[in-house]
């Protein structure tokens, strides 16, 4: 019987690399000030919501109410240890709400997930490499949001300014 993973664990080992790992692990992996507790900004940051701002309000209420009424038993909107690992002792498992987890944005994300595996060099990658279907819808969007209706050629175009360049680094010419 082959049993599929839930959230929590596709979350660790897609975001995290990590196999094998504690119910205790994941919470203190999650708790970012290591206050022992997770507040709702753990929460939001555990899938990756909390500083993106393309998702919105009502998104980010909906997984803190569902977490929240899953896991705080003592409802202080607060989520302790002992509420976490009893939560998990009854076969707990978060929701998956179509986010993989917690680096904020689009751009974060496709480094973490596809640069990081096809292509290890990085941006010492050659041009030619760049082909995958996630690389051109990548730069696609890329090129839309930073660089609008814009042909190619006008966004390659750099207008060197001299009168926004600071006196002291600029070349004096001697007259005679």
């Amino acid at each position: 019987m082959f049993l599929l993973a839930g959230w929590i664990e596709k979350h660790m080992k897609e975001e995290h690399h990590i196999d094998k790992f504690t119910d205790e692990s994941f919470f203190r992996l999650h708790d970012l000030a290591n206050k022992g507790y997770w507040t709702d900004r753990d929460i939001l940051n555990i899938y990756g919501v909390f500083e993106n701002d393309d998702v919105p309000f009502s998104k980010k209420n909906e997984i803190l109410v569902d977490i929240l009424k899953k896991v705080d038993a003592s409802q202080n909107r607060i989520v302790t240890l002992d509420e976490f690992l009893n939560f998990r002792k009854q076969g707990g498992e978060f929701t998956d709400f179509g986010f993989p987890g917690h680096h904020g944005d689009e751009e974060e994300e496709f480094e973490m997930h596809h640069v990081e595996k096809y292509h290890p060099a990085g941006l010492d990658e050659p041009d030619e490499n760049w082909n995958h279907p996630e690389d051109i819808e990548h730069f696609q969007k890329h090129d839309e949001l930073f660089h609008g209706e814009k042909r190619p050629e006008e966004r390659r175009k750099h207008y060197l300014k001299p009168n926004n360049i600071p006196t002291k680094f600029r070349r004096v010419t001697i007259q005679m």
